[in-house]
């Protein structure tokens, strides 16, 4: 009996003796089908995404790249647009709209070298004191009926809002804004924004064929 239980350690240590010498000679090691593990992209597109970098607000025609811009809107002599210190997160610097009465105005930035086959998302940390009706404050694209985030309104500490970008047009740019009030929605009251992020959207599952795309977040 303790002859045969000898025989078949020794068997058994030999298969593993075996098995561990394949392994470190570089043969393939199949795993079960899983997910993906490739790290995803942090690429952050936005220039001065922190608002540290002094920013010119004087009111421009369109958006330029690399850099924030005023753009004006509805009742834009109304509003007024500052880069402001101490006033951002932990005591940094943050650009503010203020508004004594019902405006859409906003800031806004460029962003090239955008791969139109992917889905990216834009997020932003916003603060408001006593924003009161209308859209109040959020991020958007810069067209009319633009998909835009939730929007802040009444007093509130810095509220995190996104914005998901499934469409880059083929240009590879696209105009993302800080604004406060809407197209037909306007709002008042003081709105603060800062870091904002637009990075490739790795949270959304993407299948795509000849006609049909689809994505499930």
């Amino acid at each position: 009996m303790k002859r045969r239980l000898l025989y078949w350690l020794c068997f058994f240590a030999l298969i593993s003796s075996c098995a561990c010498s394949k392994s470190e000679e570089g043969e393939p090691i199949v795993e079960p089908d899983g997910p993906e593990t490739e790290e995803p992209s942090t690429t952050q597109f936005v220039a001065n995404w922190n608002m540290e970098e002094d920013v010119d607000l004087t009111k421009v025609a369109a958006a330029e790249a690399g850099r924030w811009c005023y753009l004006g809107g509805w009742m834009e002599s109304a509003a007024t647009v500052s880069q402001e210190s101490l006033r951002g997160i932990n005591g940094s610097r943050c650009l503010a709209i203020i508004a004594q009465q019902d405006v859409d105005v906003m800031i806004a930035q460029k962003i090239t070298g955008l791969d139109p086959k992917k889905p990216y998302k834009a997020t932003a940390r916003i603060k408001t004191e006593n924003v009161t009706l209308g859209k109040g404050a959020h991020i958007c694209l810069d067209y009319l009926w633009a998909p835009a985030s939730e929007g802040v309104t009444g007093t509130k500490e810095w509220t995190s809002v996104a914005l998901d970008i499934d469409e880059v047009p083929a240009d590879s740019s696209i105009v993302l804004c800080l604004r406060l009030g809407s197209t037909a929605n306007s709002s008042q009251g003081v709105a603060y924004f800062d870091n904002v992020s637009l990075q490739e959207n790795t949270d959304l599952y993407l299948r795509e064929s000849e006609h049909v795309r689809l994505m499930i977040d």
